[in-house]
């Protein structure tokens, strides 16, 4: 069918049929099957947690004030070049939106947010979790 054609079938409304052959059916792609693992089991399906991503304003309000109070203790750490430029597109982000902010503001929003996760669900964290994974 040529694209004048397809525009002279549009304009009457599809109704019309340019060629007198019946259509033919397309074929109905198969259904995708998951394979079965174990004896013949029903799979259970992997549950997203419901607030998963979800950061209370609280814990909004918790952090913004640590990270609010001046630091004075110096620090040195070491991160990987691919670490900084994720870092600096972040500042780039926010700056262009005009949020000024600072590697250091992020680490350390970073920081108290790994140790309230910790401090709230202990092995269930993911502090807990990364370092359980690092071991193994």
């Amino acid at each position: 069918m040529t694209f004048n054609e397809l525009l002279e079938l549009d304009k009457q409304g599809g109704e019309k049929r340019l060629s007198s052959s019946p259509r033919k059916a397309l074929p109905r792609p198969k259904a995708h099957k998951r394979p079965r693992t174990g004896t013949g089991a029903q799979e259970q399906e992997t549950k997203v947690p419901q607030h998963r991503g979800v950061i209370a304003p609280a814990l909004v309000e918790k952090l913004r004030k640590a990270v609010k109070q001046l630091g004075k203790e110096a620090a040195t750490h070491r991160f990987t070049l691919e670490e900084k430029r994720k870092l600096a597109d972040i500042i780039y982000t926010y700056a262009r939106q005009g949020y000024r902010t600072s590697e250091n503001e992020l680490v350390r929003i970073g920081m108290n947010w790994l140790v309230e996760d910790y401090r709230e669900n202990g092995k269930e964290s993911v502090l807990h979790k990364v370092l359980k994974a690092l071991k193994e």
